[in-house]
């Protein structure tokens, strides 16, 4: 099995700039300035290389700010091979440090659909700058096996920083199908480009190719069959080789033998596998915000096994039950999932085979309409103070983050003068009357919350009148409270309530009926500033300025 997300990682490289600008920045290499490195491949019991040259004929790279990735194919040889080390020629430039990115791939009818079976980042450290380059060689982090003549591919991606890194050589009868580069979404033949006889210098090298495939014959190759005998032919089978599921091989012997010159014996290894997973006929991977997506994946053994299915990563959207033999995943993704989200569900048989099947799963954002913060509520506004002000950012916010934009309406403007600056709003006073005020509050997207609240002008009392009614406040200013008190009784349902600047109610207490008293208000949690003190008994309404230090 090959990692998803390994693959996704190579699929990003494959939007690279025009190959025609590696061109203009391809730089020759004086051969004068270099000096011949031995042949360091001596050690190497395989060496898969398309040429053989020890400098190169020029660096090349798309400049500063845009990685150059390239891909080279090889074939393994007829003994299969174990892939230890990969070796390219790579020009630093000025970067003193930095970092390159190397893909083993393998399968698929190319490199782009082939499948990723390694991939590992090799840090380069240099003391000075290098404009030649050379020769580095990177030991894979796990070995790769390969069949018998099986392709495979090596990519190199270099650092962004690094003007040309990659060195080539001018091929005299250039072959299809071997150097690729990424341009477009895909990955593109060398052939097909303006310099078709470029070649990349990249060798794929084994240590020690202890490896073959599957099968190999075990008695001699040749040998003699007297008249009416018989000979056993051996063969040595080795599992660890076989890929999952069936492998098949042919037994072939020539001989002289007039009437039967040729036999073969079909030869078959079966390895246990994991489930095989398959997507519905027709399945859609893309869904809204706060919509439902419900995903049926196909599932069968082949060997009949019974299996277990999990979810790899955890994710609270997503439930996911079995039955007869399908995965059904229902993901109900929130507001905050638009983008791609990947899902990986997991497979494992009774002997502990794994498969994986990883889903990418487009998630549409949904646009919201804004929403309220806070209670906007009725207010009481004095006719003889100024104008009140509300930043309306404090009640109404897009939940999606964006920015607000707010449209007024005063149904009453004899009473109350409403206009805007910036996002505050400022309701000035006219005369005692009252009005309702509509908000239209609407997004960037023109989601629209519409939001009214009724604006009552009154009268403010005197100091005089308020004496004159019986009631006294004080201290004022105030501290941590305010008493109220009055001589003659108090009706029912009296109530006192303050009131900040901007008409919101901070406090309120109701008063107990009957015979005068003093009454206590607490406002130590008030900040320091002014307030509007309101005595509402009976249809009598008393407002006083107070002032809390």
């Amino acid at each position: 099995l090959y990692n998803k997300a390994e693959t996704s990682a190579l699929n990003q490289l494959l939007n690279a700039a025009s190959f025609t600008d590696a061109v203009v920045n391809a730089k020759a290499v004086s051969a004068s300035a270099l000096i011949a490195a031995p042949n360091a491949e001596d050690s190497y019991e395989v060496v898969l290389e398309y040429d053989q040259a020890t400098v190169p004929d020029y660096t090349v790279g798309y400049g500063e700010g845009i990685s150059f990735v390239n891909g080279v194919a090889y074939h393994a040889p007829a003994t299969g091979l174990k892939l230890t080390h990969v070796k390219t020629w790579y020009c630093p430039g000025k970067v003193l440090d930095s970092e390159i990115q190397v893909f083993i791939c393998s399968g698929g009818t190319s490199l782009n659909d082939a499948n990723v079976m390694l991939q590992q980042t090799y840090n380069h450290v240099i003391a000075q700058a290098d404009e030649q380059g050379e020769f580095i060689t990177i030991e894979l982090t796990e070995p790769q096996m390969f069949f018998p003549d099986e392709k495979f591919y090596v990519v190199f991606a270099y650092a962004m920083d690094v003007a040309g890194p990659q060195g080539t050589v001018e091929v005299a009868n250039p072959v299809r199908g071997r150097y690729f580069f990424p341009y477009g979404g895909e990955w593109i033949d060398v052939m097909d480009s303006p310099i078709s006889n470029y070649g990349w210098m990249t060798k794929a090298m084994s240590d020690k190719n202890e490896v073959s495939g599957w099968i190999s014959l075990q008695s001699a190759s040749s040998g003699v069959v007297p008249a009416g005998g018989s000979v056993d032919i051996l063969v040595n089978v080795d599992a660890r080789y076989g890929r999952d599921g069936d492998n098949y091989a042919r037994l072939v012997v020539n001989s002289n033998d007039p009437i039967n010159p040729v036999v073969e014996k079909g030869i078959n290894l079966h390895l246990n596998q994991g489930p095989v997973m398959k997507l519905a006929d027709g399945q859609q991977l893309v869904v809204n915000e706060m919509e439902t997506l419900n995903v049926a994946i196909h599932t069968k053994d082949a060997e009949g096994d019974n299996c277990t299915y999990s979810l790899v990563q955890t994710n609270n959207l997503v439930q996911m039950s079995v039955v007869d033999n399908v995965v059904n995943l229902v993901y109900k993704p929130d507001y905050e999932s638009a983008g791609t989200t990947v899902i990986t569900v997991k497979g494992i048989d009774v002997h502990n085979n794994a498969t994986l099947m990883t889903l990418e799963i487009e998630v549409a954002n949904v646009n919201r309409a804004p929403v309220m913060k806070q209670p906007l509520n009725d207010l009481e506004i004095v006719l003889q103070h100024e104008a009140v002000r509300l930043n309306l950012d404090d009640y109404f916010s897009d939940p999606d983050g964006g920015m607000v934009t707010y449209q007024i309406v005063n149904a009453n403007v004899n009473a109350v003068e409403a206009f805007m600056s910036n996002n505050s709003l400022l309701l000035e006073p006219k005369q005692t009357d009252q009005s309702v005020i509509s908000v239209k509050v609407s997004d960037e997207l023109g989601a629209v919350l519409t939001h009214t609240f009724k604006v009552s002008v009154i009268n403010r009392v005197g100091v005089d009148d308020l004496e004159q009614s019986g009631w006294r406040i004080y201290p004022n200013p105030m501290d941590a409270f305010v008493m109220l008190a009055k001589s003659s009784d108090i009706s029912n349902g009296a109530m006192v309530r303050i009131y900040a600047a901007t008409g919101s109610l901070v406090a309120q207490q109701e008063l107990v009926a009957g015979l005068g008293g003093e009454f206590k208000l607490d406002v130590h949690h008030l900040s320091t500033g002014v307030y509007i003190l309101e005595i509402e008994e009976g249809n009598q309404k008393l407002v006083f300025k107070v002032v809390k230090k």
